[in-house]
């Protein structure tokens, strides 16, 4: 038979993995909980999600012996707004 003082004393601690946080997806911080009981030791936490961020090519004129380029957007981490075009 196993006692209840014996479980309180036998405390298992397990790592909860730290999940990364993305462009659009929230992440965790690493936690602990009890493998016997489950009790939470140590919450994790929501890590904030990165967001996008916004990168602008600029254009390049065409001269008489070299194509140009349309401006490009582009946004990190999620797809191309505009595809570059040769002129």
């Amino acid at each position: 038979m196993i006692l209840l003082s014996d479980l309180q004393n036998k405390t298992t601690k397990r790592a909860d993995k730290a999940v990364a946080s993305d462009c659009v997806n929230t992440g965790l911080t690493e936690g602990k909980h009890c493998s016997t009981c489950g009790e939470v030791l140590v919450a994790q936490t929501v890590v904030d999600a990165l967001g996008h961020t916004e990168v602008i090519d600029a254009a390049v004129a065409a001269n008489c012996t070299n194509t140009g380029l349309t401006e490009v957007s582009i946004v990190l981490y999620s797809v191309t707004q505009n595809e570059l075009k040769s002129i």
